[in-house]
């Protein structure tokens, strides 16, 4: 997915600039390399919702295969993305949102940059993605 992602100042990306992100942001199927729709495709599978459901022990648990708020997002320096609740409830599915999940695609991320932190998360080894 990293050698896929375009570059920042591609035109392909919906911008947003508002007091409280500066971001650009993409979620258009139709757009998408193969990786990231394999990808992004496997993370809304029936399979991975099960993985999700065992692990958690939550039951009923949907995605988002519309990608609402999400796809591929990327911020410039000095961009911001501030801690924030959109909705708690899906504008389309009607839906209660519980779950978000951030994969980030930079190889060189220095320490010192920040955003480390991440509250919420469950945390899955590679290897548990395979079973």
């Amino acid at each position: 997915m990293y050698n896929e992602f375009p570059e920042y100042n591609d035109d392909i990306w919906h911008k947003y600039d508002n007091p409280i992100e500066n971001k650009k942001s993409l979620n258009n199927w139709n757009t998408f390399p193969p990786t990231t729709c394999q990808v992004l495709s496997s993370l809304n599978s029936n399979e991975f919702l099960n993985f999700i459901q065992k692990r958690t022990g939550v039951e009923n648990i949907f995605s988002d295969s519309g990608l609402n708020g999400a796809g591929w997002h990327i911020h410039n320096r000095g961009g911001m993305l501030n801690a924030h609740l959109d909705y708690n409830l899906h504008p389309k599915l009607g839906l209660q949102r519980k779950y978000n999940l951030i994969i980030y695609l930079e190889k060189d991320w220095k320490k010192e940059w920040g955003g480390g932190l991440a509250f919420g998360v469950i945390m899955i080894k590679p290897q548990d993605l395979e079973n």
